[in-house]
């Protein structure tokens, strides 16, 4: 009569996990993330997910405390049309957060697997979209740089970053392999032209290479990170002619930003705009150097508590605090180059930083 309870369970477990590994999946949707928010599906992962597991729950009381902390922000801070738009955002990201550590858990090597095949969908659909000049500007989640012969120059989607962490191990046939590696590449290369995603590329690779591999790589490692170094100013100068642009406007921003004077314990609260360094009308509160923007908007007591629960759940989700710290320094280096802070594939790309590395400690 208790036979069948076994096959049961395990068909059970293994639906549960299927469920749980969606949400990281959804993040790197590009087709989905043109209509809806990845935040949009944070309510409908916490409902999926349900209790989960005592770590997911230990995540939960961390999240509650950053959430009791911004709250408390928000009712301590003069109002403004902005702020309730912009703590809702933070909430709706750090819950995002124990729903992605809880997937990596449970199994970061399909995470990385999925989220691979959908960075190759995306690379195509770009390319493609871009090849036939279809207009996806009334769409969200875009970044579109048109230049001044009135020609798009760069597309770049919310979660491209997921490219950064592209693991095509779990592709079986090593042409697939080669070709996935190519069409992700050459999508970051030729259309993104994100420097610092492919620079959090190189980092992936290079650091574990340096770190744990024998003596020969360490030293070929090394090498070609000296001549990446010594190159990359002429194929940034290639990729990105308007990077000396790019790089004056995040100077201006945190000048801008530091002039304000120490914003205080409590900060100027969620929402604050300076009308000097606004980039986007539709958030005028997020800019490239969103970092100190938050610490303005925070404080020094709400940027601590920021930080220290962030490096707390990365922990949650790695091996060792040694790599937690390393996977929080990116994560927090991102704070200096987009406003895209808080998005939680930005944190999803942290988390899966450094694979290669976790798993020979």
């Amino acid at each position: 009569m208790n036979e069948p309870a076994a096959p049961v369970r395990r068909q059970r477990s293994r639906g549960r996990k299927l469920r749980v590994l969606l949400f990281p999946a959804v993040l790197n949707f590009w087709p989905i993330l043109l209509l809806v928010s990845q935040k949009a599906f944070v309510p409908v992962g916490m409902l999926v997910v349900g209790w989960g597991t005592r770590p997911y729950r230990n995540d939960l009381l961390v999240v509650s405390a950053m959430v009791g902390m911004a709250t408390l922000t928000l009712t301590m801070q003069r109002p403004n049309e902005h702020a309730f738009g912009h703590w809702i955002g933070y909430v709706l990201f750090v819950l995002a957060i124990p729903l992605v550590n809880e997937a990596i858990r449970k199994d970061a090597e399909r995470v990385l697997h999925w989220l691979a095949v959908l960075s190759v969908l995306n690379a195509v659909l770009a390319l493609w979209f871009f090849a036939l000049a279809i207009d996806l500007s009334a769409f969200r989640g875009l970044n579109r740089v048109v230049g001044d012969d009135d020609l798009t120059h760069r597309v770049y989607f919310e979660s491209t970053s997921l490219m950064a962490i592209l693991s095509v191990a779990g592709f079986r046939r090593r042409w697939v392999r080669v070709i996935a590696t190519m069409l992700v590449l050459g999508y970051a290369l030729l259309l993104a032209k994100s420097i610092f995603v492919l620079a959090l590329w190189a980092l992936n690779h290079g650091v574990p290479a340096i770190a744990r591999g024998n003596w020969m790589k360490r030293i070929a490692s090394t090498l070609a990170i000296a001549a990446t170094t010594t190159v990359s100013p002429v194929v940034v100068a290639a990729l990105r002619p308007d990077v000396a642009l790019s790089l004056g406007i995040k100077l201006l921003q945190i000048e801008t930003i530091m002039s304000e004077g120490p914003p205080g314990p409590w900060g100027a609260g969620w929402g604050f705009v300076i009308d000097e360094i606004v980039t986007s009308p539709d958030q005028p509160y997020q800019v490239e150097m969103q970092l100190p923007m938050m610490f303005a908007q925070l404080g020094a007591l709400g940027m601590a508590a920021h930080a220290l629960g962030l490096w707390l759940l990365v922990r949650t989700a790695s091996h060792t605090a040694g790599i937690a710290t390393l996977r929080w320094a990116v994560y927090m280096a991102i704070g200096f180059n987009n406003p895209w802070l808080l998005v939680p594939s930005w944190y999803l790309t942290s988390i899966l930083m450094f694979r290669s590395l976790e798993n020979r400690t």
